[in-house]
């Protein structure tokens, strides 16, 4: 058999062939297959999980109903047998796809040995072959830069990750060309449809890190990264950068470049044009530079930068950062210079979006902007997932619509299969719908191909503690809390260990927890709520009012906490005042009362007839199946 490298090699061969061009959903079918196999799960490929995982069917998929998964099966074993009859006639790595499974079988075939009785012109003609091919190859390789470091008759690269940029310099505006530079590059690789580039989004967890690159290539499915840095000497700025083969280690293509550091802007532009102009002779497909005037990137990378800054590392503030509101000022002046630059409209609907939410749902103007500013990206791009990232958060927690939400999920996670932000949404807009099943599988699968992102772990804890498995439910929030302790997740973690904790009758492990969470993140708007509640169920009404003060007092500054005062509430027996909370929350638009018809602490509401209207009003109509009434 042959080894993993050999058979990834080799699929990168037969992907990027004349045989599997315009064919990208037969492409991905025998990709996914192979990853299975590769990964050691070959047994567990099924026919609905292709249908599911491949052709974007439903968890209850039929075969017998629906027989796209066979038909299709069929189609691939026919563009493989062309392949092998033809461009691939003399590979010596074969990848079958067997009548009857849907696991793929590799073999590696014996280079055959000239027979001494073979007649001579049967031994030549294969001479020549191999001879001609050989040319062939080294014409190809030397025709690319003098710097590649480029092996004969490499396949070309069909899917490739960049990964931040290092900045061996301490200057901050070296900083923002660095941020700007990786930025540029992978939002014009993702422009060619024959690549598959996971978000920017996605590698950022790796800035200033050293990366396993077998294992990155593994987790995103990427054949190659591309890397790099950046480096100030005086009045000159130099860039090194590499495009490595995941599967060895080896430099696929490797280039130098040294400019005048005075103009940056430019420059940025300059390399990033360079850049993608060398890798175009590796890269599968046709990769353009977009053209964009030095002094609109230069806004456009200074409002990215603000909005990069964090602003909850110490809690919620309590008035609107000044980093957004100049940020959503830029990239309105850069969508104004140039109203075809996308990605301009994309970071406008982000920045207006974080406004209204740190404004507390207000005003109205800035969610009607982030919405349009998505839309506006998504028409002249539509292929760009920081847009659709942003429209499904507006769809689903500022319009509550649940529909169009899920939609626009779907399609996130189409174009960006590893999209943490839409894969969490997709398992919200299950679950407020009441669809737990669909929900469990999606987090399944989420945990699957990202293990080390604790969000997906943290929400199987919460359905597991919702459903009333709190001791299933406090083992994997402690689980998820052993994989970050950054914010949000940590606390969240934290979180759902102590509602399991309350929910088991160990009201002081729980208490240390909440107290554990708040001594992290002052303020936290889960665990606030939750010791207040704990403080009410047990009977301490004076520290449960304390809390209760509190959360009035942030509302007063802007912040929704309509839904937390509701359960605090409800435990204090206090139930006219919790539905009170609950229908301001709903005028308000709060995204946490989304969530309310599925909380067990609300419990004693549901019998209630103002509960009862409250989920009935239009935007709770299909959240009705959520809740127990």
């Amino acid at each position: 058999m042959p080894s993993e490298s050999l058979v990834r090699i080799h699929l990168e061969r037969i992907t990027t062939s004349a045989e599997f061009a315009g064919a990208p959903r037969l492409t991905q079918f025998l990709q996914f297959v192979v990853e299975m196999s590769l990964s050691g799960a070959g047994d567990q490929i099924k026919e609905s999980l292709v249908a599911v995982e491949v052709y974007g069917r439903r968890p209850d998929y039929n075969p017998q109903v629906d027989s796209t998964v066979r038909v299709e099966a069929g189609r691939l074993r026919a563009r493989l047998r062309r392949y092998y009859d033809s461009t691939g006639a003399v590979d010596q790595v074969r990848i079958e796809l067997p009548k009857g499974g849907y696991a793929p079988v590799f073999t590696e075939l014996a280079e055959p040995e000239p027979s001494p009785k073979a007649p001579l012109n049967k031994r030549l003609r294969r001479s020549h072959i191999l001879a001609a091919t050989s040319l062939v190859l080294f014409c190809i390789a030397m025709g690319t830069y003098a710097l590649t470091h480029t092996k004969p008759g490499s396949p070309l690269v069909g899917s490739v990750a960049v990964l931040p940029f290092v900045n061996l310099s301490d200057s901050p505006s070296t900083e923002r060309f660095v941020n700007g530079l990786t930025e540029d590059l992978t939002t014009t690789l993702a422009r060619n449809t024959s690549l598959r580039v996971p978000a920017r989004t996605g590698m950022a967890q790796y800035k200033n890190k050293t990366v396993d690159l077998n294992r990155l290539g593994k987790e995103h499915g990427v054949r190659a990264v591309l890397e790099g840095s950046v480096r100030s000497n005086g009045s000159r700025i130099v860039i090194t950068t590499q495009l490595i083969d995941t599967t060895n280690g080896y430099h696929l293509w490797a280039d130098r470049f040294e400019h005048n550091a005075e103009h940056l802007a430019d420059v940025q532009n300059a390399v990033s044009a360079r850049i993608v102009s060398g890798l175009s002779k590796r890269l599968a497909g046709d990769v353009t530079a977009d053209e964009v005037d030095s002094k609109t990137m230069e806004m456009y990378h200074r409002a990215s930068d603000l909005l990069r800054i964090p602003v909850l590392k110490d809690g919620v503030p309590d008035k609107l950062p000044p980093t957004i509101s100049e940020a959503v000022r830029l990239y309105e002046q850069v969508t104004v210079r140039r109203p075809h630059f996308a990605r301009g409209w994309a970071g406008l609907a982000e920045a207006a979006e974080w406004e209204y939410e740190m404004r507390g749902n207000q005003p109205r103007e800035r969610l009607l902007q982030a919405k349009a500013a998505a839309q506006r990206a998504i028409q002249l791009e539509p292929d760009l997932v920081e847009a659709w990232t942003v429209l499904t958060s507006v769809l689903f927690f500022r319009e509550w619509d649940i529909n169009g939400a899920e939609a626009a999920c779907r399609r996130t996670i189409e174009l960006d299969p590893r999209n943490t932000a839409a894969r969490q949404r997709y398992v919200d807009v299950l679950r407020v719908q009441g669809r737990m099943a669909e929900a469990r599988f999606e987090v399944d699968r989420a945990i699957e191909l990202q293990p080390a992102a604790a969000a997906f772990r943290i929400r199987r804890a919460v359905m597991l503690y919702q459903s009333g498995q709190h001791e299933q439910a406090f083992t994997e929030a402690q689980a998820a809390a052993a994989l970050t302790n950054q914010m949000p997740a940590y606390p969240m973690s934290l979180w759902v260990q102590g509602l399991s904790l309350q929910g088991r009758g160990q009201q002081a492990a729980a208490e240390k927890i909440f107290r554990s969470a708040l001594a992290f993140q002052p303020h936290d708007p889960w665990n606030e709520p939750s010791l207040g509640h704990l403080f009410a169920s047990t009977g301490r009404k004076a520290e449960a009012e304390a809390i209760l003060h509190e959360l009035r007092s942030q509302l007063g500054r802007g912040r929704l906490t309509y839904t937390s005062m509701a359960i605090i509430y409800t435990a204090l027996g206090r139930y006219d005042e919790a539905l009170t909370s609950l229908e301001r929350g709903w005028q308000a638009r709060e995204d946490s009362l989304l969530f309310a018809p599925l909380d067990p602490r609300l419990q004693p509401l549901r019998s209630e007839q103002r509960f009862r209207s409250l989920i009935q009003k239009d935007a709770f109509q299909r959240l009705k199946r959520a809740s127990t009434l």
